[in-house]
């Protein structure tokens, strides 16, 4: 037999080669795809999470006759001694046992403060319907940089986060004098306050001297389809990251507000994306964002949920925030 009628039983080097970069070309056409089909599945769960928060809102309704409160105080904030307030309860804590968390629930301590060591293991609990799985700091378990109920002044308090938050209503920007920073910029608390009882949104505050009574759909005049009641608010990943959502805190960092200017709502998994250089509004704090691209999970107050682009109008965004301002608003 000679070479030439000899049978071929492997690969050149040459073929080779080429076979190899050929899958490695696949792979990077396909590992796009992918990650997308990952990411869309993230986000329906994501969905499907606030879905079930939104049936728990009801069944907690069918209860109480209205939706529980965003935060309950006891007193009024009292500024000069570290932002303290005697902050009780809030929505997600009231909506545990509607989402088959009673035991959890029952572990909390209603008669003490939220900060209290009583309430140790109900804040630093892992609640899964809580955590979007995009999240990629849902998980984690921290000291809170600052807030109205008193952590920053106890180090050694620390909250689960989470990554979502009760809608307080509509809100604008209010200016602090701080001693050691000059003036800083915050939402201002409108939605709770007298001065604009048209702002309020489903979760606001309840306390003495501000808001006295829960929401319900009897004063949820502006349509159950049309007001905000839960949207996404995913920690940051840079610079002081300790701003995210911590779902057992009570006042700040469970709910936030809608503010008419485009920078609240977040683009970005980073603080660069939100925060205004002058004034230094801590946006990131206090409004809302996601590691969906281009948009935000919504739920509505008749429990149907909806994806918002960031690019929404803002003015539209604010309308939707309040249960009675009278705005002829519909979800895009």
């Amino acid at each position: 037999m000679t070479t030439l009628n000899r049978i071929r039983t492997g690969f050149t080097l040459v073929e080779l080669l080429v076979v190899i970069a050929l899958i490695g070309i696949l792979i990077a056409l396909l590992l796009p795809a992918v990650q997308a089909a990952r990411e869309a599945a993230r986000r329906m769960q994501c969905a499907n999470n606030v879905k079930q928060i939104g049936v728990a809102m009801h069944n907690y309704h069918d209860a109480h006759r209205c939706f529980p409160p965003g935060n309950v105080v006891t007193g009024m904030p009292v500024v000069m001694s570290g932002w303290s307030v005697p902050a009780r309860t809030n929505w997600a804590i009231s909506l545990l046992p509607y989402l088959e968390y009673e035991n959890l629930y029952d572990q909390y301590d209603h008669n003490v403060p939220n900060r209290h060591p009583a309430n140790k293991s109900v804040r630093e609990t892992q609640v899964p319907v809580y955590s979007c799985p995009s999240d990629i700091r849902a998980t984690d378990i921290e000291t809170p940089q600052y807030g109205l109920s008193g952590p920053s002044v106890s180090p050694d308090t620390k909250y689960r986060c989470g990554s979502y938050r009760g809608m307080a209503g509509r809100s604008d920007i209010i200016y602090i004098l701080m001693p050691d920073r000059g003036f800083w910029g915050y939402p201002g608390f409108q939605p709770i306050h007298s001065a604009h009882p048209e702002w309020k949104g489903v979760f606001h505050v309840v306390g003495p001297a501000i808001l006295t009574k829960c929401e319900g759909f009897s004063t949820t005049s502006d349509g159950a389809s049309n007001t905000i009641a839960v949207g996404e608010c995913h920690g940051v990943t840079d610079d002081l990251p300790r701003g995210g959502t911590y779902w057992a805190y009570s006042v700040a960092y469970s709910t936030s507000q809608a503010l008419p200017l485009s920078r609240s709502l977040r683009t970005t998994p980073t603080r660069s994306g939100c925060a205004a250089s002058v004034p230094n509004v801590k946006f990131c704090d206090f409004g809302w964002g996601s590691y969906h691209p281009d948009g935000i999970n919504w739920l509505m107050c008749d429990g149907s949920v909806h994806f918002l682009s960031t690019n929404v109008d803002m003015n539209l965004f604010c309308d939707l925030a309040t249960v009675a301002g009278g705005e002829v608003a519909t979800v895009p």
